[in-house]
């Protein structure tokens, strides 16, 4: 039938519908991915707990002669610490150290204590550097100058602040040559600092358990690899078989990247868990942590690119806060899966920090010491981006040189 009566008017659209969608959208992508990253932690602490080792708890059979090492100190302006830290490793009771310190261009009283200690201890070698090459970042330098000047059959790269337990490197050795192993990477004791900080550390620690697939790094089918400057341990004649330092002069992350390159080669490499044994103070104030991670920041977690590192830390605010999203969604499934990943989030901090040793007091910071590794993290991109560079002890290293030199692999 013809229908002659006047046109109805089309309601206005104010976009209040569109916005709800988006909206509901948005806090669904963000629930899912909080939901599958907690859930991936949960796999991977229950993997780490079950299968990274406790040094010490297999008892490794000590070897008939004990191989040779050769510690590798590399040193700048460390007075305050190198003294207690460098007396702690010729205790130790290893029966064939050699200790090389590097002084590195040291403009405080580093070189005169070094100099002091080694008059009372023959074991140990002072190295004095006063220049940088062109093309070195100032610490790889100094470590391939101690290599170079040491002749233990394995050689342990350690950082000036970390202080061993008495034994432990004859508990790590008896383990590398019970296991036939070619490098030994370590998981240390963070000693406790003050609430907000040791929280900031703790979620650097969960991080690096949560990513890091440590089950994985003895697997020579997978190229998890796991390094770090506080104890970085390898036979000598593995890493022959590799470029050497020489490879990585301008790679930032360096202790990583050498584990990577050792592994490449064919190095059989492994991750204990030396908490107990190896022990540093990681930063004396959240302002050092933030002050301290500007070299890492835009070349690790963004790989020189301002881009990457927004992406990467706006992933991380989502899997730390994702789950909140889904308790603003109008669907009771939707809500029971944020609050079950809100617990899941919960559970799997806790044990990420139980197992680093660590308060469990903490726990309940860690969603704001996300934000102050979010702020360190974007703070020292921002810096390198305007500086033209990464400022590392005093240098500026430009960053097309270092991207250039990177050798880092991140999947």
């Amino acid at each position: 039938m013809y229908d002659d009566s006047p046109p109805r008017e089309r309601e206005p659209c104010d976009g209040r519908g569109f916005r709800a969608t988006l909206a509901a959208v948005m806090n669904l992508v963000l629930l899912a991915v909080s939901t599958l990253a907690w859930c991936w932690g949960a796999y991977a602490i229950a993997r780490t707990a079950r299968e990274v080792p406790r040094l010490g708890d297999d008892e490794s059979p000590e070897p008939a002669t004990w191989p040779t090492v050769s510690l590798i100190i590399a040193a700048r302006d460390e007075a305050d610490d190198v003294e207690a830290a460098l007396r702690a490793r010729l205790n130790d009771g290893y029966p064939a150290l050699e200790v090389v310190a590097v002084n590195d261009r040291s403009t405080d009283a580093t070189g005169a204590i070094l100099d002091r200690i080694a008059a009372e201890d023959p074991r140990l070698k002072v190295i004095h550097l006063d220049e940088l090459p062109e093309g070195w970042l100032g610490k790889l330098h100094a470590m391939h100058r101690g290599v170079e000047a040491s002749t233990g059959e394995w050689v342990l790269l350690s950082d000036a602040d970390v202080h061993f337990a008495p034994g432990t490197l004859r508990r790590v050795l008896a383990a590398c040559t019970a296991r036939g192993l070619d490098h030994f990477g370590a998981l240390p004791t963070f000693r406790p600092q003050r609430p907000m900080l040791d929280a900031v550390i703790d979620v650097f620690g969960r991080n690096l358990i949560l990513a890091g697939r440590l089950w994985a790094v003895s697997d020579p089918r997978s190229d998890a690899a796991v390094g770090g400057g506080l104890f970085n341990l390898f036979r000598r004649e593995a890493y022959r078989r590799t470029a050497g330092l020489p490879w990585l002069k301008l790679e930032v992350a360096d202790d990583v990247a050498l584990a990577q390159m050792l592994k490449a080669s064919g190095a059989r490499t492994a991750v204990y868990d030396c908490i107990g044994w190896i022990s540093l103070d990681f930063y004396p104030s959240v302002r050092a942590f933030v002050h301290g991670v500007e070299k890492n920041s835009f070349a690790v977690l963004g790989r020189y690119s301002m881009a990457r590192l927004t992406a990467t830390s706006a992933l991380l605010l989502a899997i730390e806060f994702g789950w909140l999203a889904g308790l603003a969604l109008p669907w009771p499934a939707a809500r029971l899966v944020a609050a079950v990943t809100g617990a899941l989030m919960v559970g799997v901090s806790a044990a990420a920090v139980w197992r680093m040793g660590r308060r469990l007091s903490r726990v309940p910071l860690l969603p704001l010491a996300t934000l102050v590794f979010v702020y360190a993290a974007m703070r020292g991109g921002i810096l390198s981006l305007l500086r033209g560079g990464v400022v590392w002890r005093g240098t500026l290293y430009e960053t097309r040189l270092l991207r250039e030199g990177s050798r880092l692999r991140i999947p």
